[in-house]
Parts: structure tokens; C-alpha cells; sequence
């Protein structure tokens, strides 16, 4: 069971415990509240009825004094009229008596009163209608006993009050009761929950943290915590086992890993002594190189003058053959002319074969001279991608 399930089953716990001694406390005091509900309007009933009564008396005894005067038939009327309310308004209330009898006794002595007061209503209805004053005053008279008789049923309306009074404290101390006990069984719950699982929960994770601050100290080597529940620290439990697994075996490969770096280390060192000793032997045949090179760039200079006069001589060679073409084209044109042009232009064909033995010689050696700056080209490139070897 899940931390965050048990938290909640402790809550719902303490939640249905409040909830049932409210619903005690309320069921209480609804039924007090009943109880009181059913006697009050007795009570304030009765009162009304005296309070009718009281009035219909004297009603009767001033209609019964002012009876010799000559009155008005509407003083009769409004007196029938004002007589007949009370009476009505008494009827209602005993109506509501009669439906609310507590005892047997109260019953007779109601139904005793009902009787007297229906004598009473149309015996006085008849004699303020007749004009009777003597029947008038006997009504009011009676109208003592009917009072006498509101006075009994109020008395036992008072001793039933009284009664349900002593109840009422009875239940008032039950509710009282009942709250401080469930409020003192509410909190001994709560704390013996919270107790419980405060420890299932500080003392693992106490535990852990011993565990842990052991491993901060190096200490990889510390007993597991022995916890089966499969909840959150379960589940912390097993992940934080797992973690010390893995550091361990993180450490032993950090210490190969170590070993490794330093014979690599060694190894390392010893390759640069030879590499140190290989890069000053290629840095001496690096000047030695340079050195040649330095010759071969110097002989390379000179060949190139030397290809440079050459083109010179060249191109004098081709100024002189085209004067002599041009010479040739004037001999040629002079033929016709003149016959002794013929000897000249001997000479000049003479002149033309030698220099064209000129251009061949000079051709022949500048044929010469451009394989041999191709054999020194080779050379130098030779040299060139053996120096790129030893500078790698």
C-alpha cells in the first residue's frame, strides 16, 4: 500500500468518525428541538384560551349592565358578532389541544372543557340575542369554571413542560456527553494514526539517510535496509540499494580505468622520448635538404637565364629571317629586271641556308637545354615530396 493510500485511509478515517458525532449531535438536537415544539404550542394555547375567555367575560357583563337601556339592535349585532369570534378562535385552539393530549387525565379534564364551553358559546349567543341580562350574567359566571378548567390543563401543560425539561437537560447532557467523547476518541485516533505512520515513514528514511551520509563518507560498503512494504520508500529503498551497487562497481572500474590511464601514461612518455629523438634527426636532414635545395634553386636561376638568352638569340635569328624573306620577295621582284640581280640573290640564298643552319643549331640546343630543366624539375620534385615525408 502506497504512502499517499495510507494517508488518505487515515483521513477518511478521522473524516467518517467527525462526520458520525455530528450526525449524533444533530439527531439530538433535532429531537430536542421536536420535543420543545410539541409543548410550546400547547402551552401558548391555553394562554390564548384564558386570554378569549377573559374577554368574553367581560363582554357578557357589559352587555349584561347596559341590557335595561334601550339599545340599538346593531350594539346586539356587533356584541353576536364580536362574542362569536372569540368563540371560534377558542374552538381553534382546542382543536389543536385535543390533537396534542399528553395523558389521559388531560384528556378528560379537555373533553370536561370542550363540553362546558359548547353550553357556555350557545347559551350566550341565545341570551345576547334574547336581551336576557340574568342568563347573561349566568353565562358570565360560568365562564369562571371554564377559566378554572384552562387553569388545570395549563398545569399539566407547566408539569409536562417541567418533564420534558428534565429531558431535554438529559439529552442536552447526552449530546455534551457524546461530543467530548468522540472529540477526545477523534484525537486519540488521530494521534495514534499519525504516530504510526510518522514512524513507518521517519524511521526508513532515518535509516536511508544514515546509509547515504555513509556513502558520502566512502564508506561503500553498508547493510541494506531491510523494508518490504511496496510503497514510495519501497520503492526509494530499492532504487537507493541499486545506486550503491552501481557505485561500487563505478569505483572498481574507475580504479581499472586508473591503472590503464597510468601504463598508458608510461608508454606514452617512452613513444615521446623516441619521437623526440626521430623529430631531431629529421630536423638535421631538414637543413641538409634546405641546403640542397638552396643549390638546386641556384643552378635552376642560372638555367633559366640561360633559356632567357636563348629566346633572345631566338628571337634576333627570327628578325634576321624575316629581313632575309623579305630580301628574298626584293630579289624575286628584281629577277625580271635585271640579270645581275641573279648573282646577288645568290649570295642571299646562300646567306638564307647558313642562317637556316643557324636556327637548326640553336634549336637543337634549346631542345637540349629544356630536357634538362625537365630532369631537374623531376629532381626537385623528387626532393619536394620527400621533405613533405619527413616533415609528417
Amino acid at each position: 500500500m502506497t504512502i499517499s493510500r495510507k494517508l488518505l485511509i487515515h483521513s477518511l478515517t478521522l473524516i467518517i468518525i467527525a462526520v458520525t458525532l455530528i450526525g449524533i449531535v444533530i439527531v439530538n438536537m433535532l429531537s430536542i428541538q421536536t420535543s420543545s415544539n410539541d409543548v410550546m404550542p400547547k402551552i401558548i394555547a391555553i394562554e390564548e384560551v384564558s386570554a378569549d375567555y377573559r374577554q368574553l367575560q367581560n363582554i357578557l357583563e357589559n352587555y349584561a349592565n347596559d341590557i335595561s337601556v334601550a339599545q340599538p339592535q346593531t350594539v346586539t349585532d356587533e356584541t353576536i358578532a364580536t362574542a362569536t369570534k372569540h368563540f371560534t378562535q377558542i374552538d381553534e385552539h382546542l382543536e389543536l389541544l385535543r390533537k396534542s393530549m399528553y395523558s389521559q387525565l388531560e384528556a378528560d379534564t379537555l373533553n370536561a372543557f370542550i363540553t362546558l364551553h359548547q353550553t357556555i358559546k350557545d347559551t350566550s349567543l341565545s341570551a345576547i340575542e334574547l336581551k336576557d341580562s340574568i342568563a347573561v350574567r349566568s353565562q358570565s359566571a360560568k365562564i369562571i369554571g371554564a377559566l378554572n378548567s384552562a387553569h388545570m390543563l395549563e398545569l399539566y401543560a407547566n408539569a409536562e413542560y417541567e418533564a420534558l425539561e428534565e429531558h431535554l437537560q438529559s439529552q442536552i447532557s447526552t449530546v455534551i456527553t457524546v461530543a467530548i467523547v468522540g472529540i477526545i476518541l477523534l484525537i486519540v485516533i488521530g494521534g495514534v494514526f499519525t504516530f504510526f505512520i510518522t514512524r513507518n515513514i521517519t524511521r526508513p528514511l532515518h535509516a536511508l539517510s544514515n546509509n547515504a551520509k555513509l556513502i558520502a563518507d566512502g564508506q561503500l560498503n553498508v547493510a541494506p535496509l531491510e523494508y518490504d512494504s511496496k510503497d514510495e520508500i519501497g520503492a526509494l529503498n530499492h532504487s537507493f540499494i541499486i545506486m550503491a551497487n552501481q557505485l561500487k562497481t563505478l569505483l572498481l572500474s574507475i580504479r581499472e580505468v586508473s591503472d590503464k590511464v597510468e601504463h598508458f601514461t608510461t608508454d606514452l612518455m617512452n613513444d615521446n622520448r623516441t619521437l623526440k629523438t626521430i623529430s631531431e634527426h629529421v630536423a638535421e636532414s631538414t637543413d641538409a635538404l634546405s641546403t640542397g635545395t638552396q643549390s638546386i634553386a641556384h643552378s635552376i636561376l642560372n638555367t633559366v637565364n640561360l633559356v632567357e638568352k636563348m629566346e633572345n638569340d631566338f628571337i634576333v635569328t627570327v628578325e634576321r629571317s624575316t629581313n632575309s624573306v623579305k630580301r628574298s620577295e626584293q630579289a624575286t621582284n628584281e629577277i625580271n629586271r635585271s640579270q645581275q640581280a641573279i648573282s646577288m640573290q645568290q649570295s642571299l640564298i646562300e646567306e638564307n641556308i647558313r642562317t637556316t643552319e643557324t636556327i637548326n643549331g640553336v634549336s637543337n640546343n634549346f631542345l637540349e637545354h629544356t630536357s634538362q630543366i625537365e630532369k631537374m624539375a623531376q629532381v626537385v620534385s623528387s626532393i619536394a615530396d620527400q621533405t613533405n615525408l619527413l616533415a609528417l
